[in-house]
């Protein structure tokens, strides 16, 4: 006999399991026994743990996809508003302008429209003797007029 197992009755009526192992260098051979009742309660615990290891994981695996999902969500949403809206003034590029006109213009229906491009002639100058502090106040100002002035004109 070399390395094993066997399942045997002891005197009280109750089950072990004996595992044993030769040893070659002196010929021995060693052994250990357990009650069946306690293994199977280790064998269950491990069962237990196994699942709970598996249904973590799981849970981690899908609340991770979920942050990854809003995060890429979030940045998509936010790439789209910087590529649309201009941060300070909040109001279109004018690359987001140019293609809300031209979507406007080729539908030639009947309605009237009001586009409003603007450009502040000598801006330069004001941006560099006052700073760009002040020339952002300027456009925030100007933008703030022209946005008030097309609501209170239907636009």
């Amino acid at each position: 006999m070399g390395n094993g197992h066997i399942e045997t009755v002891v005197g009280t009526g109750e089950v072990i399991d004996l595992f044993f192992e030769k040893i070659k260098d002196c010929n021995w051979t060693l052994t250990v026994g357990f009650y069946k009742k306690e293994l199977n309660k280790i064998y269950r615990q491990q069962s237990v743990d196994k699942l709970l290891i598996i249904l973590i994981s799981i849970i981690a695996i899908i609340v991770l996809v979920f942050l990854e999902t809003v995060i890429s969500e979030n940045f998509y949403k936010k790439q789209v508003i910087s590529i649309s809206y201009d941060s300070l003034t909040n109001l279109w590029t004018r690359q987001r302008f140019e293609e809300i006109a031209d979507r406007l213009l080729k539908h030639k229906n009947k309605a009237i429209y009001m586009f409003v491009v603007s450009d502040i002639r000598g801006f330069k100058f004001i941006n560099q003797n006052y700073g760009s502090e002040e020339a952002d106040k300027v456009i925030l100002k100007l933008s703030t007029e022209i946005n008030n002035i097309a609501s209170r004109n239907n636009g």
